[in-house]
């Protein structure tokens, strides 16, 4: 992908991706701003850190596992 395409697409998921969910029906479970606590726990797993509720990540998390897991695999 063209790496000044990244905030654009970022722009449009995080219309669709806005807020938090922990719908025991959704096979992702909880999940902020798009980002599931499997998701989430490997990042802080990959980044040497301990886990944390996936509700409580900042916006440089989200963007740094936007772009490794999804973005630059592509």
């Amino acid at each position: 992908m063209v790496a000044q395409n990244f905030a654009p697409a970022l722009a449009c998921v995080n219309v669709h991706e806005g807020g938090k969910d922990d719908d025991k029906r959704d096979p992702g479970g909880r999940t902020a701003y798009g980002v599931t606590q499997a998701r989430y726990n490997q990042y802080l797993r990959d980044q040497g850190r301990t886990r944390a509720d996936v509700w409580d990540i900042t916006v440089p998390e989200r963007v740094a596992i936007w772009r490794a897991y999804y973005w630059d695999v592509l």
